[in-house]
């Protein structure tokens, strides 16, 4: 439904509900007009107020609801640019939308300044969007610039992020420095998949056991028998169809669905 539809049904529901509010006294016997409004006059700017402030949010951000329903991408990237690099709203919706929106574009430049202008005007929230600079980094080539980026965040304490944890073995692998990468797959595992979740543990033991068996520490057949168990201990959890289903939920994230390949041949890996 037309968000302008929900707007126009919300104000006629309050407006409904503020009139029988106010109306009713005068429609029943035995109650005192007088004490009733006395009692319950704040229930009017309250109304106001509300009705207001739908009202003007939804006329602030007109233009991004309509582009967004209309899935005019490029103009919504537009729209956005304006409201955060002209007018300087940093609000972090803006900025994820913005984020989010050039990398359905393969706006590589475009990202690269929004982190510029991040870091000049609202630092603090370079941590929250860093899996979407990651995004823009990998899949633009810079895998140096990747590995640095993530590295150094990493270094500084976010270790929480663990998408940011797995890029930064990731970011080795693609930069073909495939000892380091394989024991960062290795260190990442040792987390659990409970802690890190299982799309990353899954998408970690791919390149472990499989892409990079050739580097592990261990022997090959330790290896081989690892591995078995891996895939075991996940389709003892998740059946095909139900884990193909886990990975659509998730790709439904911008900075997750960059990775749609690799997340595709873990799936192959897992049940083959």
């Amino acid at each position: 439904m037309k968000f302008k539809i929900l707007v126009i049904v919300l104000n006629i529901v309050l407006i409904t509900f503020f009139l029988s509010i106010f109306i009713l006294p005068f429609l029943l016997d035995n109650i005192d007009i007088k004490s009733f409004f006395s009692r319950y006059w704040f229930f009017a700017p309250l109304f106001l107020a509300l009705c207001i402030g739908v009202n003007v949010v939804y006329v602030r951000n007109k233009g991004i609801i309509t582009h967004a329903e209309d899935g005019d991408w490029v103009a919504l990237c537009h729209s956005l640019e304006s409201e955060v690099f002209d007018k300087q709203h940093t609000r972090f919706k803006n900025l994820k939308l913005l984020a989010d929106v050039q990398l359905l574009l393969s706006d590589f430049s475009g990202l690269s300044r929004l982190e510029t202008f991040v870091r000049s005007h609202c630092h603090e929230a370079i941590p929250k969007l860093a899996t979407r600079f990651a995004g823009g980094k990998l899949l633009s080539g810079q895998y140096q610039e990747l590995h640095s980026f993530t590295s150094n965040l990493v270094k500084s304490g976010k270790k929480d992020d663990f998408w940011l944890l797995f890029y930064v073995p990731f970011s080795l692998q693609m930069l073909k420095e495939y000892t380091k990468a394989s024991d960062g797959f290795s260190d990442l595992l040792s987390y659990g998949r409970e802690r890190i979740g299982y799309l990353i543990s899954a998408m970690s033991g791919y390149f472990y056991y499989e892409v990079l068996k050739n580097k592990a520490s261990v022997s090959a057949e330790k290896l081989v028998e690892q591995g078995k168990q891996f895939r075991e201990s996940i389709k003892k959890t998740y059946s095909l169809s139900a884990w193909n289903a886990y990975c659509a939920k998730q790709k439904e994230e911008m900075y997750i669905l960059v990775f749609k390949k690799v997340i595709d041949d873990t799936s192959a890996w897992l049940f083959s």
